[in-house]
């Protein structure tokens, strides 16, 4: 028998200030980010460095001159509930969105119990289903990806 247990997330737009440490630990200090250094490197060249930005008792991620970034924030259903992922993405064109950070902490990153998807994706599948509502949008674009772009289709992930 498996000692993991299923993780209730829920997903937010909203940050409290209360988690801002958190964020900054998530986004800007994740041992994980070794792991894709080269593409961190070339979506900050292509859009800019993400930012903290406080608007009275809210944080939200600002990306070089987007400054209306949109951040998809993951929290672990506890008593307290804990920052445990963060997806920025930008409309840098009218045709798609493209995620410019994806941010899981380390002892989420991986896990998963049974059936469960990977955080990582879950934000990712909440982004599509956003994009889904939105007249216009075709496309999740994700620089992330290990050798070349990943462009997903909106609306086939049902």
């Amino acid at each position: 028998m498996s000692s993991k247990r299923f993780i209730r997330v829920s997903f937010s737009s909203i940050l409290h200030q209360k988690h801002r440490q958190e964020l900054e630990d998530l986004m800007f200090f994740n041992p994980d980010q070794l792991r894709v250094k080269e593409q961190i490197i070339s979506v900050v060249r292509r859009f800019g460095s993400p930012r903290i930005v406080e608007q009275g008792d809210i944080c939200r991620v600002a990306v070089g001159v987007f400054d209306d970034a949109q951040t998809l924030y993951a929290f672990e259903d506890e008593v307290v509930p804990r920052l445990v992922g963060c997806i920025v993405y930008i409309r840098d064109e009218p045709e798609h969105f493209t995620v410019v950070h994806l941010a899981v902490s380390a002892d989420r990153a991986m896990i998963s119990a049974g059936r469960e998807i990977p955080l990582a994706v879950r934000l990712l599948l909440q982004v599509l289903e956003i994009a889904g509502r939105i007249k216009g949008l075709e496309a999740v674009v994700v620089g992330y990806a290990r050798r070349k772009v990943l462009e997903l289709p909106v609306g086939k992930w049902e």
